[in-house]
Formats: C-alpha cells, sequence, structure tokens
C-alpha cells in the first residue's frame, strides 16, 4: 500500500493537533493509525468520560468512517469547543 502525500499531511495535521489540544485543553489524547490493503485507519480517542472517538478512514470500502479531512475538522473543532477557562 502506498500512501499518498495528501494522506500523509492530514496525519501530520492530525498529530499536530493531538499534541497542541492536549496543551489547549488539558485532556490526554490519543491518536492510532493501523495501516493495511485498503487504506489507512486513523483513530483519534480523547481520555474523558463524555468525549466520542472519532474514526476515519482512507479506505473506499468502510464508507461509515469519516475521512481523515474530517477527522481533522472535528477534532480541530472540539479543541476550540474545550479550552481551558472557556468550556461552558
Amino acid at each position: 500500500m502506498s500512501l499518498s502525500t495528501e494522506h500523509r499531511e492530514m496525519l501530520r495535521q492530525i498529530q499536530s493537533l493531538v499534541i497542541s489540544g492536549y496543551e489547549q485543553t488539558g485532556i490526554h489524547i490519543c491518536h492510532s493509525m493501523t495501516t493495511g490493503i485498503y487504506g489507512i485507519d486513523s483513530t483519534v480517542q480523547f481520555m474523558s468520560v463524555d468525549t466520542p472517538t472519532l474514526h476515519a478512514t482512507t479506505s473506499e470500502y468502510l464508507w461509515e468512517y469519516t475521512t481523515l479531512e474530517q477527522q481533522r475538522d472535528m477534532l480541530a473543532s472540539w479543541i476550540v469547543k474545550n479550552r481551558k477557562g472557556e468550556a461552558a
């Protein structure tokens, strides 16, 4: 399996958000990925009881998952909403 430049960049951006997300929110965030013959599966897990896990894939066969771009955007939005001292 060959990883496109676009997918590599998306994964870099997600990883960067995970690091800055902890700094901004104080909540531990875990990003993991698995490669396989059908693509990459990326998981962002928040170490918080009330926050769902974000799953994404590059596989065209797993249509129920979001794309890496959608995962990145959801993570960025979550960080903005949960910054220290700004959460409702």
